[in-house]
């Protein structure tokens, strides 16, 4: 019996503007930002967890509710985050912009973690930079780089918080503009170095909590991207990612995160119809598989795997009048059932068929 409450606050101050260097006028920003989240957790145990069931033939799928009488224990504990950061745009020439920038973040941690003391403190800065340059008219060429640093709630097996994640992200790009602008196009490739990213290894015997280890982790790939107004009604946008993640041994890792995931969405403005836009959708992703690291009865390591699965959606938006609109979106048409996650040794099944109707008011 598991019950948890997170209550995070954030604020943001920053100030912009222009100034001018060797001619030029480029932009500059200098900001403030803080950050807490509080987390309480309250876990119970049943001495009755375990309890033989009957033949699978002579079962009628029910189970007592266990008493949860065993042990009870909780969690609870502050993380705070506070940075500065500064970014500078230089227009260094017509067809050529630099970004420049840096974050100096500090985070602690106050607290206990099921007896364990949730506290550490770190401090980190992590700088990046950017470039964009315009090819001609249409094509622009793109690259960046920037350092990673990111806190983390997850406990090992001993309920000691993973330190933060470290590493850094590595892009570079061309983009393309056709039509007025009417037509946008853009082709990644990335590398992610992740060191000591959290992942589930199981259920703790000691606690009956989920413990986790630090991987390190590179993901390597491609992006495609293409997004338009085919008619003044009928826009339309797709996109295909494939990637690859690997340990520093070049071993396949994280085999629970779909190697290639495929999104279109369309919206068509019905003329005959005036303030009524219907539109449909399409998410794709490929077989996924986790690592169960425990053993079947005759000896055989144990995996889970989800197949490849597309949800399709649909909405419909009409507008009454420049203020009032409703939209109403309809998810998973099909029904399909798939596990919507293998990142812990067990998971749920993702929603059914669907829907949301949102009324909106603008003034």
């Amino acid at each position: 019996q598991y019950d948890s409450t997170e209550k995070q606050y954030y604020a943001d101050v920053y100030a912009s503007g222009p100034f001018s260097l060797g001619g030029r006028e480029h932009e500059l920003v200098l900001g403030v930002n803080a950050g807490k989240s509080d987390v309480d957790q309250l876990s119970g145990y049943s001495a009755d967890i375990g309890t033989a069931l009957p033949p699978l033939w002579a079962w009628d799928g029910r189970y007592p509710k266990p008493a949860f009488d065993a042990y009870y224990n909780s969690a609870q504990f502050h993380v705070r985050r506070r940075s500065a950061y500064a970014t500078a745009r230089w227009n260094l020439a017509d067809s050529l912009k630099l970004i420049t920038g840096a974050t100096l973040t500090r985070i602690s941690s106050t607290g206990q973690n099921y007896g364990v003391p949730h506290a550490y403190e770190k401090t980190k800065a992590t700088p990046f930079v950017g470039a964009v340059y315009d090819l001609d008219a249409n094509y622009s060429v793109y690259a960046s780089y920037a350092k990673l640093f990111n806190p983390q709630t997850e406990v090992d097996i001993d309920n000691r918080v993973l330190a933060p994640v470290t590493g850094d992200n590595l892009e570079a790009g061309l983009k393309g503009a056709w039509m007025d602008n009417r037509l946008n196009a853009s082709f990644a490739v990335f590398r992610s170095r992740q060191n000591n990213y959290a992942e589930s290894v199981g259920i703790n015997p000691a606690t009956a909590q989920s413990y986790y280890r630090g991987i390190n982790a590179i993901s390597t790939g491609y992006e495609f991207d293409l997004a338009g107004s085919l008619t003044p009604e009928w826009e339309a946008s797709a996109g295909i990612t494939q990637l690859g993640i690997v340990d520093d041994q070049d071993r396949n890792v994280r085999t629970y995160v779909p190697r290639r995931v495929l999104r279109i969405n369309t919206t068509y403005r019905l003329p005959w119809i005036p303030g009524l836009k219907v539109g449909g959708s399409l998410r794709w992703q490929d077989r996924i598989v986790r690592d169960q690291l425990a053993l079947d009865t005759q000896g055989r390591e144990i995996y889970t795997t989800q197949g490849s699965y597309a949800l399709l959606g649909m909405m419909a938006r009409y507008d009454f009048d420049p203020s009032w609109s409703a939209t109403l979106n309809v998810d998973n048409l099909t029904n399909r059932k798939y596990i919507a996650s293998l990142y812990w040794a067990q998971g749920y099944y993702g929603a059914p068929t669907n829907w949301q109707l949102n009324v909106s008011y603008r003034f």
